[in-house]
């Protein structure tokens, strides 16, 4: 369980600055107003963990498929 959690941490911190660093992007050529900047900032927060949890499970499955006979590390 834990080592689960530890993949889903670290997926969703790349997943986090990546959305960020897109927003980023679009306020840096675009300019913004309040609403958003406010999206700005909650939104990468939100999209990393569906991000994290996502990249964990269909890593999961991927690993599962490739190695029949083991059972998967990342459980």
């Amino acid at each position: 369980m834990a080592r689960a959690v530890g993949w889903i941490a670290v997926l969703s911190g790349a997943g986090f600055v990546l959305v960020k660093l897109a927003f980023v992007l679009v306020c840096w050529v675009g300019g913004h107003d309040i609403l958003e900047a406010l999206v700005g900032a909650v939104a990468p927060i939100a999209l990393g963990a569906a991000i994290g949890i996502e990249s964990f499970l269909w890593l999961r499955e991927w690993r599962a498929a490739r190695i029949p006979s083991r059972s998967s590390p990342l459980s």
